[in-house]
């Protein structure tokens, strides 16, 4: 009788067990399944994004600051030319034609540390 008690507590620890691993392989495959679906939505969103390098943008004018530095030789840019607007000008002076209005976003990213070997 005794042994019949602890061979049920065991049988039913078992069971548990086993429902419990269970449960953690669904958790797991639901898991991998997010993860998926997160790993496919970055590819989607960043399906159109597009990376220009070597244009030299001008930093929009702010209020009350001066262009002292700036060479003289250098073209003053208008006060609301947006980086948007400097990238569809470059496209332009490249051929390349670009209606602006597709456009979502346009942000410069940081530069490269760019190492030059010292002959």
């Amino acid at each position: 009788m005794e042994l019949e008690a602890k061979l049920s507590s065991v049988l039913q620890l078992v069971d548990d067990f086993r429902q419990e691993k269970a449960d953690n392989e669904q958790r797991d495959n639901h898991q991998d399944l997010l993860e998926k679906r997160i790993h496919d939505m970055d590819q989607q969103a960043q399906i159109n994004n597009v990376i220009l390098t070597g244009l030299q943008l001008q930093p929009r004018a702010r209020p009350g600051a001066t262009n002292v530095s700036m060479d003289a030789n250098a073209a003053v840019m208008d006060a609301n030319d947006t980086v948007e607007n400097q990238v569809g000008v470059f496209l332009v002076s490249k051929g390349i034609a670009l209606d602006l209005n597709t456009v979502e976003i346009c942000h410069p990213l940081p530069q490269r540390i760019q190492i030059n070997p010292q002959s």
